[in-house]
């Protein structure tokens, strides 16, 4: 039985973005945890809904651009998306 662990915000960004070398590190060892089926990743509305925030307004990205973004990271394996 693997460990459930709610992911925030901020660890999807920093994988996502690789902007912090050092957080992006920690967020890629977190996922490579749950990628090895050690713990299982859970991502609520309201997290999704503030990366899409965090993306569109601080970052700029498209909107297309940030639903490809969301779009692909909570559709991978090892990530269980709330609702």
């Amino acid at each position: 039985m693997s460990l459930e662990v709610l992911i925030d915000a901020n660890v999807a960004l920093r994988y996502l973005l690789k902007d912090q070398e050092a957080l992006f590190e920690e967020a890629l060892q977190i996922m490579k945890l749950a990628q090895q089926g050690k713990i299982r990743l859970h991502l609520d509305l309201l997290t999704i809904a503030e990366i899409v925030w965090v993306l569109d307004s601080f970052y700029k990205y498209p909107r297309q651009q940030v639903a490809d973004t969301i779009s692909a990271f909570a559709n991978a394996e090892e990530v269980i998306v709330e609702e």
